[in-house]
């Protein structure tokens, strides 16, 4: 049986704005206290291995946003931080958000928009 292949490890700033990492900081460390709750009914959960790499995964990504240093790679950490990212456009709206905002600025631009060259009105003044 062949050896695992070592994958070397190496350090990356996180390089985000302060307001990110605090957001950042915030939402997945919620996550992961609701998630190594979550721990103490291990026996029930249909997926054990993988409720311990998530909680493993999450406390890597608050390491990180801690000490300014993500340790790459960390394949582990991917699924995870995608389906929080989800949960958390989920519960802002995110969605909902755009498209309102979408709408106030295309509307905006409609009142921007100048009368028609000739001397005839059409609709509402």
């Amino acid at each position: 049986m062949t050896p695992p292949k070592r994958v070397a490890i190496h350090p990356v700033a996180v390089d985000l704005p302060r307001p990110q990492i605090e957001i950042l900081k915030e939402e997945i460390g919620n996550a992961l206290s609701v998630l190594a709750q979550d721990l103490a009914y291990l026996d029930r959960n249909p997926h054990p291995e993988r409720a311990v790499s998530e909680v493993a995964a999450h406390a890597r990504l608050t390491a990180a946003l801690s000490s300014g240093n993500l340790l790459l790679p960390d394949r582990g950490a991917r699924k995870p931080l995608h389906r929080l990212a989800e949960e958390v456009d989920e519960r802002n709206e995110y969605e909902r958000a755009v498209a309102g905002h979408e709408a106030f600025r295309a509307f905006e631009r409609l009142l921007r928009t100048p009368p028609p060259a000739s001397g005839s009105s059409k609709g509402l003044s």
